[in-house]
């Protein structure tokens, strides 16, 4: 997180998350009433906002009282948020991106969570809006099962140009009757900070020449010496040691990075396509009884389950046919001449009638074109 940015933010406490159908101005701006000092904007699609003016005003309503506000799209094109974040940065004070929503609508739009695979995409994704705008880009995130992928993903996103990360403690597949209960164990590993340099973290971020590095160099070594020395030890419910990520040098000298042979990472790809590969099963689908089914039927039975049932007075069709002699079609059931449709649409084309029942306006249509005629005759 970038502080001096949270700082001007006013250092918000009570933040109102953004809902669907419920964030709109008017919300906004009674949360505030009762206490809220920080509010999210619905999701906008970008692709739609940037090509839709209309649906661009329509959206994104503020005013001076909303404000601080931060602004969230979905989508997957990076140029395409890049843009959107561009027309919305006078209106707000922060640009998020939405990675996750776990609905069906953001798997079929391939935004939302259904992105947290495509690593090397959300990395251009935040990039692009980054270099964009003036304002910082956040992102809201979902879990991965395995702690220390979760927080490699939110060190990916920190360099890719996030300042600020929202963790919703739940997996992609933790929705509906699923949701269960949130992972603090992973929200804690992802959002990880020793408080008690959260004022040389500021002197870091507003350094402007080598010595403000070296005093930082200082502070954090005399802070940990001991550790490092052996004198005092970190406490392992505090998550300051994990595992994976244990430093092999005293915290105020820098890190190397040693990136792994190219034999090695293709051994490592070549386990990885292996299992999975050894986990991929066909899916088993069942029907009430328990009896096994194609899928094809599934999707049957599901319309089927999904229609509502129909009261006992309710009835389809009347079983009459057509009043037209040697028509056995059946008869339309809102038809006022009680035809059946084709006869009826024949009926009006040469009586010059309209059907409401039917929806057949050849009346209405002729008197529009005859009228349009006498207009363009009085031009001329």
């Amino acid at each position: 997180m970038s502080y001096e940015w949270f700082e001007q933010l006013g250092q918000p406490r009570f933040v109102v998350a953004p809902m669907v159908d419920a964030s709109e101005l008017a919300w906004r701006l009674l949360c505030r009433r009762h206490g809220a000092q920080l509010c999210y904007s619905p999701m906008f699609h970008s692709n739609v906002f940037i090509k839709d003016p209309k649906y661009r005003k329509d959206s994104l309503q503020t005013c001076e009282e909303d404000r601080p506000l931060i602004v969230q799209f979905c989508g997957n094109k990076p140029e395409v948020m890049a843009a959107a974040a561009k027309l919305a940065e006078q209106y707000c004070d922060a640009i998020d991106v939405n990675l996750g929503c776990p609905q069906a609508i953001a798997k079929r739009g391939r935004y939302g969570s259904y992105l947290q695979d495509d690593w090397e995409l959300l990395q251009s994704i935040v990039s692009a809006m980054s270099k964009a705008v003036s304002i910082p880009i956040t992102c809201k995130v979902r879990i991965f099962e395995d702690v220390d992928k979760s927080v490699k993903y939110a060190l990916m996103l920190q360099e890719a140009g996030c300042k600020l990360l929202t963790v919703h403690g739940r997996t992609r597949e933790q929705k509906g009757p699923l949701t269960g209960v949130a992972s603090w164990k992973h929200i804690k590993a992802v959002s990880f900070i020793v408080e008690d340099n959260n004022e040389v973290r500021q002197l870091l971020a507003t350094a402007q020449n080598i010595n403000h590095f070296r005093q930082v160099c200082f502070a954090i070594k005399e802070r940990y010496l001991h550790y490092h020395q052996g004198l005092k030890h970190f406490n392992n419910d505090e998550s300051i040691i994990k595992l994976g990520y244990n430093l092999l040098l005293p915290p105020w000298i820098c890190q190397p990075y040693v990136r792994m042979s190219p034999e090695e990472h293709t051994m490592k790809m070549e386990r990885h396509n292996k299992d999975q590969g050894e986990n991929i099963h066909k899916r088993i689908h069942e029907d009430p009884d328990g009896n096994t089914i194609s899928r094809k039927k599934m999707k049957k039975l599901r319309r089927i389950m999904r229609r509502p049932i129909k009261a006992e007075n309710q009835t389809g069709r009347s079983g009459e046919i057509c009043m037209k002699e040697d028509c056995l079609n059946p008869l339309g059931g809102k038809c006022v001449y009680q035809l059946c449709k084709k006869c009826c649409k024949s009926k009006c084309y040469e009586e010059n009638l309209d059907c409401q029942g039917h929806r057949i306006l050849v009346h209405t249509k002729r008197q529009l074109a005859k009228n349009r005629a006498i207009e363009n005759d009085n031009k001329t």
